[in-house]
């Protein structure tokens, strides 16, 4: 026996009172005023367009779609969006997408191509132009290190 009797069921409930303590700083940073994901689901414009966002992130979105979506106009979508979150509506989107394929990448074999379409982009030399930008690698860069611990290279000494 590897552990004490109950020990994998208090590792599992620490780690969800962590998870727990992580949402609530992140909900009193934006009780306080602060940008962030947690501060625009207080308005309740900017939340339907994030729950937009989040369930269809390679929809080829502008903000004027989000503000019809919204029912309200393309200059209060982005000045609601702005203040609540920190970043306008299609800067969010790009760090959605390439949070998603970041994970993609490391969880999977799928090529960067099928990546790229799977979460909006029109073509692959885009995404991993947009990807690089953003992560400092490439994506087939990023995918090597993902899959190995951290210390650990894949090219042999």
């Amino acid at each position: 026996m590897d552990g004490a009797l109950g020990q994998a069921v208090v590792e599992r409930r620490i780690l969800d009172l962590l998870l727990l303590q992580l949402v609530r700083i992140n909900a009193d940073r934006a009780e306080s005023g602060n940008p962030s994901w947690a501060a625009g689901t207080r308005d309740p414009i900017v939340t339907r367009a994030l729950a937009a966002l989040h369930q269809e992130p390679a929809a080829p979105w502008t903000v004027a779609e989000l503000a019809l979506r919204c029912h309200v106009s393309r200059a209060t979508m982005a000045a609601r969006f702005r203040a609540a979150v920190g970043q306008s509506p299609m800067a969010y989107l790009t760090t959605r997408r390439l949070a998603l394929a970041a994970d993609r990448l490391a969880s999977s074999t799928v090529t960067t191509a099928v990546i790229a379409e799977e979460i909006g982009y029109s073509n692959a030399f885009t995404f991993i132009a947009a990807f690089s930008r953003e992560y400092g690698v490439s994506p087939s860069g990023y995918r090597r290190s993902a899959s190995f611990p951290p210390g650990v290279s894949a090219v042999k000494p």
